[in-house]
């Protein structure tokens, strides 16, 4: 699920949304004057009409209110080229939503990128999740995505957090293990997201289904309570545990144990008193499972691949 509203509180979300209402109930006649970032729009002499002690955000709105929507870009503009991220953030909405001007990703991903390259934790969520956007294949870049969220959620934006764990927890471009997963979910309901309450419960549900199913082995376990001269029958190896994590949910296989060598993780099945014993195991999985080419290896193998893999 994507999020394109504000999850995060404080007064300058507050003020943004009271401005994004405003935009949604303008006149339709208006809402085809056009937007450009390339210019700034001209200030002109109807500003002074307005309240010389309003803050920006506050003159824009009252010119709204007045039905006078060229003044309001015009404010919003000349803040957005000084550098003022809300104003960015605020030009970057109206034209990807076609609020007042015709809608423009290119515009969007121009204003946020401005905000974002700032330093701005709300600008990085959105831009994110512009580039993660399957609707629009020209936007669709999921390392992109992946960049800005992750900064945006190292700056602990609770909705970065929360999609960055959707993301992993869905296996979208992004692999996470579900310990990591379930971190930043929690990170993200500390935050006010409340979407992340059930996602919360499924990652524990099968964080508990993945231990049950599999046991974890490191050298010390397997050289104190293991027979050496046993072999077990070596299934699959994967580049991270995410995938190890996934592959073990949707298997009904049991005697799992899984072992991390090198920078990546093995997967093994069953402890049999020969390598003949463990390869006739093998003739009895089903068919996916034996096209993986099982292996028997002794415990010692596995034991002295540990001790020679780096920690």
């Amino acid at each position: 699920m994507t999020l394109f509203n504000f999850t995060c509180s404080g007064g300058f979300v507050r003020k943004l949304l009271s401005i994004l209402l405003l935009l949604t109930i303008v006149p339709s006649s208006v809402a085809a004057q056009q937007e450009s970032t390339a210019e700034p729009a001209p200030q002109g002499s109807a500003e002074q009409q307005v309240d010389p002690e309003l803050t920006p955000q506050e003159r824009a709105q009252q010119a709204l209110e007045k039905g006078d929507v060229a003044l309001a870009l015009a404010i919003y503009q000349r803040r957005a080229y000084a550098g003022e991220a809300w104003a960015q953030i605020l030009l970057g909405q109206i034209n990807q939503r076609g609020r007042l001007v015709e809608p423009s990703i290119a515009n969007a991903v121009d204003w946020y990128a401005r905000a974002a390259a700032s330093g701005s934790p709300e600008a990085q969520y959105r831009l994110g999740l512009i580039f993660c956007d399957e609707q629009n294949a020209n936007s669709l870049r999921p390392a992109k995505c992946i960049n800005w969220l992750q900064q945006a959620a190292g700056k602990k934006h609770p909705a970065a957090m929360y999609q960055l764990a959707s993301y992993a927890f869905q296996g979208r471009y992004i692999s996470t293990d579900l310990e990591s997963s379930l971190k930043l979910a929690k990170q993200a309901a500390d935050g006010g997201v409340d979407e992340a309450s059930d996602l919360i419960s499924t990652i524990e549900a099968d964080l508990k289904s993945f231990t049950q199913k599999v046991r974890i082995l490191n050298a010390d376990i397997i050289s104190t309570r293991y027979n050496l001269k046993k072999s077990t029958l070596r299934l699959a190896a994967f580049k991270n545990k995410a995938l190890l994590e996934r592959f073990v949910l949707n298997s009904s296989l049991g005697k799992l144990y899984a072992y991390e060598a090198g920078s990546g993780w093995v997967l093994s099945h069953g402890s049999f008193n020969s390598r003949d014993l463990a390869m006739s195991e093998a003739t009895k999985l089903d068919k996916d499972m034996y096209n993986l080419e099982p292996t028997a290896v002794r415990w010692s193998e596995v034991l002295s691949n540990l001790q020679s893999s780096p920690q």
